[in-house]
């Protein structure tokens, strides 16, 4: 006779409809979503008694989801925003998503993580098209705050430039957001909103068609317009200091000790500069066009990626270090781990791939849920995440694993296969990896 499950409790209190209910990873709790009240209710399953209700989504939530170590939950809603909610403290993490009404025309992160960035363009029907800041800043660690650049603390906007901003560019230092506007104004902010510099570009050039990039001080602005073959460094004032000449421009970023200045290019190339515009070295060695470069934090490496599916990297002399193959379309963007020893690349194929650099292997690929495109992503000030940021503005974070630590939780899982299975070809296949996987001491 078969022996029936019994069940060890009941959950009875709710007063609406349960539309979803998700078990943690570590099995200790049960998240429910409810069909109206806007609202999450943790249950402990060992006594099947509510814990805690997740209480602040101004619509319906549509999905809940705990991650890998049942710490922290995170939830989407009708009322177009994610937040993440540390459970051991009640700790709330709120990640801005922009209104289908509005268009995120650029979104990009900070060089370790600590701040995203969007540039949205309010919708035909928004009543605050007039006085919305167009550049929407989110710190995304401490005390998560919103900070509309350009609005003073009374809500009126300081300038018409604040609203109108076409491209934005983060300091490596994450200190300082520059940013372009329609009528070729160049503002530079510090990260709590505040104004601290402007200057007017000539007439001729295209605001909507440039490339800029922040030095980690501050301090120097560099651009370069597409179709042109001049990159210009100013200063504060706006004083021209430097011209880089060469081919068109697909990305300019200056070194993190801001010495140099590397610029991709469409001639297959990626160039290096110092601040006086004299040209040091050329990279030569992929087979389409390069679409961005950037340094590691030592100032002493180089990644590129390129229309040809590959990232490269380099020593700051010009000497190849790795080819990273594997993409199934172009190579977006990339960012060097804090040892420059991994690098984690963002491609059209809709996957980020965080490499290895010295055995030149994917050690982990990420995809965005919702079929988005990532734009951006780079490795957390400690290294054990990836931040990412899609075309929709949507910014995630994921936990990361080097490919020694994925070789060890490799090895535990094949234990005893390895102790017990019938070949004994295999009893010491990870002997130098966990001694203890494969049953010897």
């Amino acid at each position: 006779m078969k022996k029936r499950m019994r069940l060890p409790w009941l959950i009875t209190q709710l007063d609406q409809n349960v539309t979803s209910a998700s078990f943690s990873p570590d099995g200790k709790k049960i998240a429910l979503l409810s069909s109206a009240d806007k609202m999450v209710h943790l249950w402990d399953t060992s006594s099947g008694s509510p814990t805690m209700i997740l209480k602040g989504h101004q619509d319906t939530i549509n999905k809940v989801s705990f991650s890998p170590d049942s710490k922290f939950v995170v939830t989407t809603s009708d009322d177009k925003t994610a937040r993440l909610w540390d459970l051991s403290d009640k700790v709330e993490h709120k990640i801005p998503l922009w209104t289908e009404k509005d268009t995120t025309n650029r979104a990009l992160l900070s060089s370790r993580g600590q701040y995203a960035l969007a540039i949205v363009s309010p919708g035909r029907s928004s009543t605050q098209a007039s006085i919305k800041p167009s550049v929407q800043l989110q710190n995304l660690l401490g005390t998560p705050t919103t900070i509309p650049f350009g609005v003073t603390k009374s809500g009126k906007a300081q300038s018409q430039t604040a609203i109108e901003v076409t491209l934005a560019a983060f300091s490596f230092d994450q200190k300082f957001v520059s940013t372009l506007s329609t009528n070729n104004t160049i503002q530079i902010w510090d990260v709590s909103g505040q104004r601290v510099a402007d200057f007017k570009l000539p007439n001729d050039n295209s605001p909507t068609d440039m490339q800029m990039s922040l030095s980690p001080n501050g301090q120097y602005v560099v651009t370069e317009q597409y179709e042109d073959d001049v990159a210009e460094v100013r200063d504060r004032e706006g004083t021209k200091i430097a011209v880089l000449e060469g081919k068109t421009p697909y990305s300019l970023n200056f070194s993190p000790n801001g010495k140099f200045i590397v610029v991709a290019r469409n001639d297959h190339t990626a160039q290096v500069f110092d601040m006086s515009g004299k040209s040091l070295v050329q990279l030569e060695g992929h087979k389409g066009r390069v679409l961005y470069a950037q340094f590691s934090a030592d100032s002493q490496h180089i990644v590129t990626t390129s229309s040809d599916g590959t990232a490269r990297v380099w020593d700051i002399s010009g000497k190849p270090i790795a080819e990273l193959k594997g993409h199934q379309s172009d190579v977006n963007h990339a960012s060097f781990s804090a040892d420059a020893k991994s690098v984690v690349t963002v491609s059209s194929d809709g996957t980020a791939k965080v490499w290895d650099v010295v055995r030149e292997q994917v050690t982990a690929e990420f995809r965005d849920e919702s079929g988005s495109m990532f734009t951006d992503a780079v490795f957390s000030e400690n290294g054990q995440q990836i931040i990412t940021v899609s075309s929709t503005g949507n910014v995630q974070t994921w936990p990361l694993e080097s490919l020694d630590q994925l070789m060890v939780r490799g090895c535990r899982w094949l234990s005893d296969y390895l102790k017990y299975g019938p070949d004994d070809s295999n009893r010491t296949l990870c002997d130098s990896v966990l001694p203890v996987a494969s049953g010897t001491q």
